[in-house]
């Protein structure tokens, strides 16, 4: 008796498994099976893409970092004017010109980049606000890469325009030497020279009327530049004379070479020779009168 009531119980769950068994296996949808494992897959799925999207959005924010530092020493350089020593200023504005772009360039990749991680994660709130947040990041420094080539490029035109007015003053100030050193010689007959009104007679006194003595040369009060030859005070040493010749202009004459010169007078034969540019300090002009 006491065997009998000890089965029933078990008799009893052994009748409701079977019943649930045969319920699970022969009353469930298939259609729903296949649904929860889609629902699983996409899960995982969405999990190893978030996953790999919080990867990757921690790897462009250290290039962007990285980016962010070549950004900011190229700034500092900018702000000091920082052309290595000894470096052209075209070169380094050419340099710093490409850094820019290259900067500008990587930039833009990786807002590229980040846009496609957005799309991978739409329902990712957490990621969305990370890659929000660094994009709006990089649009600012792409920003500041446009001031900085606009700074750069007014630079560029200041320089240009200094390197010119550099220039010029530096033609004028070689136009104002090459000027204080022109000098200019003639050598002639008396007759001639008197004609073309280079020197001229001074001085002298009649005798009986007729005949004027003691008469010197000196310069015309008006001499012009295109009757003499041109020369150069700094280079001119020697000037060739084919016999004897009267200085009248008032040249230092302890700057000609002593060989050149008659012991008594201002009077030379043969070479001229120039031994100092002082030899000029009293005239730009020299005129020579052959005897």
């Amino acid at each position: 008796m006491r065997a009998a009531l000890v089965c029933l119980p078990l008799l009893a769950l052994s009748a409701i498994a079977c019943d649930t068994t045969a319920k699970l296996a022969g009353g469930a949808p298939k259609d729903s099976v296949a649904v929860l494992i889609k629902q699983y897959q996409d899960q995982t799925l969405a999990a190893t893409q978030a996953s790999a999207a919080k990867d990757s959005v921690i790897t462009e924010l250290g290039t962007a970092t990285k980016l962010m530092d070549q950004l900011g020493d190229v700034e500092k350089e900018i702000g000091v004017k920082g052309a290595s020593k000894g470096e052209p200023v075209e070169k380094w504005d050419a340099r710093t010109t490409r850094r820019l772009e290259e900067i500008k360039a990587h930039f833009k990749a990786l807002n590229g980049r980040l846009a496609n991680l957005s799309k991978l994660v739409p329902e990712n709130k957490k990621l969305q606000e990370q890659i929000a947040s660094l994009t709006a990041t990089i649009d600012e420094k792409q920003a500041r890469i446009g001031e900085l080539q606009g700074q750069l490029a007014a630079a560029q035109q200041e320089n240009t325009r200094l390197t010119g007015v550099a220039a010029a003053k530096t033609d004028t100030i070689h136009t104002l030497v090459d000027d204080s050193n022109k000098v200019y010689w003639i050598a002639g007959l008396k007759d001639e020279l008197l004609k073309q009104g280079v020197i001229r007679e001074v001085g002298g006194s009649k005798v009986l009327l007729v005949t004027t003595v003691g008469k010197s040369l000196a310069p015309a009060r008006t001499l012009q530049t295109s009757l003499f030859k041109l020369a150069d005070r700094r280079t001119l040493k020697e000037i060739p004379l084919d016999g004897r010749y009267e200085i009248v202009t008032p040249q230092d004459l302890k700057f000609v070479q002593a060989s050149s010169l008659e012991p008594k007078g201002r009077y030379v034969q043969g070479t001229l020779g120039i031994t100092d540019p002082q030899f000029w300090a009293n005239s730009k002009y020299l005129i020579l009168v052959k005897k």
